[in-house]
């Protein structure tokens, strides 16, 4: 096997590992474990290659990279493909969770505005001192768009 082709699978296992490590487990105390233990793993991987310099191009040589640096790099890809997968995964769930506030505010707002209506209606008509602030706010904004 050449050196080439050994360096192509680990690189892809790694690949293929850090994909699995973030997708899978998901947000509890097991998820965050994992990700905490392959970042401490990447921080003293990192301090090793500055105290160590030649050590990461014996690594490499081993594995069958030509530099050391030419490890780092692949390493910074890894680390960089995890960080987009991620970071996709959090705006995703950050995007649904402001579409249900959403949707929850706008019911909520319609509800009170009938209850308003509701309880006009039971006192017989509009209360003469009802301050624009105590609409809801669509009808705010239709009052100002007509001005």
């Amino acid at each position: 096997m050449t050196h080439v082709l050994v360096i192509q699978i680990i690189l892809i296992a790694v690949i293929v590992f850090a994909a699995f490590v973030i997708v899978v487990p998901g947000r509890g105390a097991r998820g965050q474990a994992i990700r905490t233990i392959v970042i401490l793993l990447g921080v003293i991987a990192g301090i090793v290659a500055v105290i160590f310099p030649d050590l990461t191009t014996k690594v490499a040589n081993l594995i069958g990279v030509g530099r050391g640096v030419d490890l780092i790099l692949y390493g910074l890809i890894v680390f960089f493909i995890g960080f987009w997968i991620t970071s996709n995964i959090h705006s995703r769930r950050r995007d649904r969770q402001l579409t249900i506030l959403a949707r929850r505010f706008a019911i909520l707002e319609t509800q009170l505005a009938e209850a308003r209506r509701g309880a006009r209606d039971a006192d017989g008509g509009e209360p003469a001192d009802r301050s624009a602030s105590d609409r809801p706010a669509s009808d705010r904004r239709a009052d100002e768009s007509r001005a």
